[in-house]
């Protein structure tokens, strides 16, 4: 009996098999930013001199990192399409939303940063901080990202 038991039914495998190809360049094109950026942020937290200074990129520039403005429209756009299911229109939207909705995140961890340099956190509590907030928090964070470009945190954080 026990051989024959089943976690999912045909049908849901079937689903599974649908959202795993409908979701995987939005999976894999966020992968790669995130191990790109993990790898810049290692290039300048272990201060390789002559290769920031090739790239032009100074220790603060993880912390003042913005999105572009124009990139809210399409996130708007694409988040409408999330709404409105139109065939292969919302899948390609949901993987555009996604991707989109990861370069905010950053703009949210970049605001962590932001606050984490004002309030003299370093080292290990820091690294705890940002794992927690994207582990617990991460609505937030996205959040912090996403309305970052009409509230402007950091300069209210600065005030404050």
């Amino acid at each position: 009996l026990s051989s024959q038991a089943h976690w999912l039914s045909p049908l849901e495998i079937e689903e599974l098999k649908k959202n795993i190809l409908v979701e995987f360049p939005s999976a894999l094109m966020i992968f790669s930013f995130f191990m790109i950026l993990a790898n810049l942020i290692f290039l300048i937290r272990f201060q390789c001199p002559e290769v920031c200074e090739q790239l032009k990129i100074d220790r603060t520039a993880l912390t003042q990192w913005k999105a572009p403005e124009y990139l809210i429209w399409p996130t708007i756009f694409f988040g409408f399409f999330l709404l409105v299911p139109v065939r292969w229109v919302s899948d390609v939207s949901l993987n555009l939303f996604r991707i989109l909705m990861a370069i905010y995140v950053i703009q949210g961890l970049s605001i962590l940063a932001f606050l984490f340099d004002l309030w003299n956190i370093r080292g290990f509590i820091r690294t705890v901080c940002f794992l927690l907030s994207l582990v617990l928090m991460l609505p937030l964070v996205l959040s912090l990202g996403f309305f970052d470009l009409w509230f402007d945190f950091r300069t209210k954080l600065k005030q404050t």
